[in-house]
């Protein structure tokens, strides 16, 4: 193939552009040609040597998958080490060509979680399904730009994402609600009907990786404030006892950071009238992470969604970026003068923060109105 122009890489230098984006998606139709026809395997390396001009990897991975597809995981996993070596090196026509193909790395992480488990390497196994769901975890956020609240009870924890200018997720087991999150029933049930298979076990240790905040719009989609919400307090500010941080949060702060992904996204509700089967062989990432029951609507909930598959426990804390802040904070119509006193010092080099006092708003009774102290 000749080259055909330059491209800006994305580590800025100039790249020159050998392959397109139709280059891979052919091939792939083509392999799967081969293993509908059961082509032998000096078919597939004919197949492949039409293709001179790629990087090593791609004629790599295909090797990869025939060798799985006849369950020949010794020489399967033998080349997924020669793809894993070289699309996480620096070279620059591997690093192209995932540019223009940025799908396969995905690809490559999920049939190189599923080879390894078969070879009977089960941290390798790991490893890359955990890669796999980080890709996929690098999805658009959601826009967010008018700010977001927090409603929390008054603990030592919640204290000290304000002391600490962090914002802490927590894993979905530790969510009020098992049904929170679908991604951990989805894999709950492929335990169930999938345990024999050797992959499931690594797959859905993966899944433990994801990390949770909740939050809520600013105003609902009848253009409620959703601090009035008298629900959103009873729920999750222990009874009207606690407070609700409003949020404004920069550009910034949802990141790719090393192997942490954090993404803002929208929860979807779904009608409890229509079922939700969990007996599907895949999920994606809108079902497995941002569905909900639509009894949970008065939520508006808008979900920061980290993925984070180096560090344990049930909890972890993300520091807010320096152009992130606390725009507002509103105390519940039980909070008590303690409560009050002791967040407003805790934010006291925080001079821009307002403050409200949560009340009975007797023109509408079930709607409260925010006086400011």
């Amino acid at each position: 193939m000749a080259d055909i122009g330059i491209v800006k890489g994305p580590d800025g230098t100039n790249w020159k552009i050998k392959y397109t984006s139709s280059t891979f998606g052919e091939m792939a139709v083509r392999y799967n040609s081969l293993i509908s026809n059961r082509s032998s395997e000096s078919e597939l390396e004919d197949f492949l040597a039409e293709y001179p001009s790629l990087p090593p990897f791609v004629s790599n991975y295909f090797r990869a998958k025939f060798a799985a597809s006849s369950n020949n995981y010794v020489n399967a996993a033998r080349f997924m080490d020669l793809v894993i070596e070289e699309i996480e090196s620096d070279d620059q026509d591997a690093q192209t060509f995932l540019f223009f193909n940025s799908s396969l790395v995905k690809d490559i992480y999920g049939n190189a979680g599923e080879i390894y488990a078969n070879n009977d390497q089960p941290d390798k196994a790991l490893r890359y399904y955990q890669d796999y769901e980080i890709t996929l975890s690098q999805i658009k956020s959601c826009d967010f730009s008018e700010g977001l609240l927090s409603f929390r009870p008054f603990t030592a924890y919640s204290l000290s994402d304000l002391v600490n200018n962090e914002i802490t997720v927590c894993s979905p087991r530790v969510m009020n609600d098992p049904y929170d999150t679908l991604l951990i029933k989805w894999g709950e049930n492929i335990r169930l009907t999938k345990g024999e298979k050797k992959h499931v076990d690594a797959l859905c240790q993966s899944f433990e990786s994801y990390r949770i905040r909740s939050f809520c719009r600013i105003k609902d989609k009848e253009g409620n404030y959703s601090v009035s919400n008298v629900l959103m307090w009873a729920h999750y500010a222990k009874n009207h006892t606690g407070f609700c941080i409003e949020y404004k949060f920069s550009d910034k702060f949802p990141i790719t950071e090393g192997r942490r992904v954090s993404r803002f996204k929208e929860i979807n509700y779904h009608k409890r009238e229509a079922p939700f089967d969990m007996n599907t062989p895949s999920i994606n990432t809108e079902q497995a992470l941002c569905t909900k029951l639509d009894d949970w609507a008065y939520e508006n909930e808008v979900r920061l969604i980290t993925y984070v598959p180096d560090k344990e426990g049930d909890y972890l804390s993300i520091p807010l970026d320096p152009e992130s802040s606390i725009k507002a904070v509103y105390f519940g119509y039980r909070c008590n003068e303690d409560t009050i006193r002791t967040v407003r010092n805790a934010l006291a080099n925080k001079p821009d923060i307002q403050y409200f006092k949560m009340d009975s708003d007797y023109t509408d009774i079930y709607r409260l109105k925010a006086i400011p102290i």
